[in-house]
């Protein structure tokens, strides 16, 4: 659930439980680097969240309502509690009043209606291992043994699971997150076999006019694979001509592996050019102007 600004400005000088899941290596969505550049202050600090992390964070409400009305009972929201001697500090989605027990809530598969990750039977640890190690963190700081997680997953809906605390994993977080901040964050060394997400690269702070000498083997490997994702989208586009072709005048066709469909589906968009031109005023108040950089190659003359 959303947290306060000034949890936003704690989280800079500790470890939460997703950066504790992401340098164990553990986290599809975030890496160790990732939480080297935030935690270093690298990243600029209005980094800002896709639509799904927003639908996620709002919706995670409406799970933990669910969770308190048939199962846990009364429930303290946003918990922020710093494990003593450790550099963590665990946002707790909500604390269970009757049990103290942590709980964490999920959505999968909200706004693709693609659940990517495995969640098994209810009432069981069978999730995802981000959330497990999240769970143990949450645990860690709460001092308890159990993890509710409630889930909304798309096409179940509402699931429970439970963690339950495995001390050997408690230990090796309490390591790896003492040697992360120590060896990374305080002496400012990126960490080692760790790349930083698409997104947080692109972010990542500039000096304006500083020149960085780069080996021209890391220029050519970028210049390749951009090559080679472009011959590969014209083999794409190719084969799709082909294959559209091959349909005639028919929405579907089979083969031996299986059936492809060319259906017509229906959607609708804001038509911005004739907003701008029938009322300029209304358009020009809701633009929002975005500012990224581009990655490009000029060879020497």
């Amino acid at each position: 659930m959303p947290i306060t600004k000034e949890q936003k400005i704690l989280r800079k000088y500790n470890l939460g439980s997703s950066d504790i899941a992401a340098i164990l290596g553990r986290d599809p969505f975030k890496t160790a680097y990732d939480v080297w550049l935030d935690k270093t202050n690298k990243l600029p600090d209005d980094m800002e969240e896709n639509d799904a992390m927003q639908a996620g964070t709002l919706f995670e409400n409406g799970v933990l309502d669910w969770a308190e009305e048939n199962h846990l009972g009364a429930l303290a929201r946003n918990v922020h509690i710093k494990i003593e001697g450790l550099p963590i500090a665990s946002n707790v989605d909500a604390i269970a009043k009757s049990t103290g027990n942590p709980v964490e809530a999920k959505t999968s598969g909200l706004m693709s209606g693609i659940v990517k990750e495995v969640w098994g039977e209810p009432w069981t640890d069978d999730v995802p291992e981000r959330v497990i190690i999240q769970s143990h963190v949450h645990m860690m700081a709460a001092k308890a043994d159990t993890c509710h997680i409630p889930v909304f997953i798309c096409g179940r809906g509402f699931v429970m699971f439970e963690v339950h605390r495995n001390q050997e994993l408690c230990d090796i977080i309490a390591q790896r997150a003492e040697k992360f901040w120590n060896d990374h964050v305080l002496a400012d060394v990126e960490p080692d076999n760790s790349l930083p997400s698409p997104n947080s690269a692109k972010k990542m702070k500039r000096q304006p006019n500083a020149i960085a000498y780069l080996t021209d083997d890391l220029v050519n490997r970028w210049l390749d694979a951009k090559a080679s994702a472009a011959m590969a989208e014209e083999e794409l586009q190719n084969a799709q001509s082909q294959l559209l072709c091959a349909l005639n005048n028919c929405e579907e066709g089979r083969c031996n592996a299986g059936i492809i469909t060319f259906f017509e589906q229906s959607s609708k968009r804001l038509d911005s050019t004739r907003l701008k031109n029938e009322a300029p005023d209304i358009y020009k108040s809701f633009i929002k102007e975005s500012r990224h950089r581009v990655l490009r190659y000029k060879a020497k003359e």
